[in-house]
């Protein structure tokens, strides 16, 4: 799902990229891995998106729908996606007002990617 209006610069120069909403399912694991791959490029392209990942079948729901609604309307009021209830959603790129730093001080720039931890022996 794309929104219509533009809230980043492109980092192609000059015309502005939308903001991408991808919702899937590890049920349809071909697909999910596609989707996954998507998310990759945007990551590269530092693209504004936000990929959310939920429970059940590969139908368009009205749950998906609602994800998407809330993703638009809290980056147009300047504020920083959240995962709805049921999904689990990260972000990339520029989506808008980032949260306070790990201290409370300057937001992070990392564009609200997750955090990986030490790699395991």
């Amino acid at each position: 799902m794309l929104h219509g209006g533009a809230l980043a610069p492109s980092p192609h120069g000059g015309e502005p990229t939308s903001p991408i909403v991808m919702v899937t399912t590890p049920t349809d694991a071909a697909t999910h891995t596609k989707v996954l791959g998507l998310r990759d490029q945007l990551r590269r392209a530092n693209w504004p998106h936000h990929l959310c990942t939920r429970a059940g079948g590969t139908e368009l729901t009205s749950q998906d729908v609602d994800i998407v609604l809330r993703y638009f309307k809290r980056i147009a009021n300047g504020k920083r996606p959240e995962a709805p209830e049921g999904a689990t959603c990260e972000g990339g790129g520029n989506l808008g007002a980032r949260p306070p730093g790990p201290d409370g001080g300057a937001p992070r720039g990392d564009g609200g990617a997750p955090k990986r931890g030490p790699a395991r022996p």
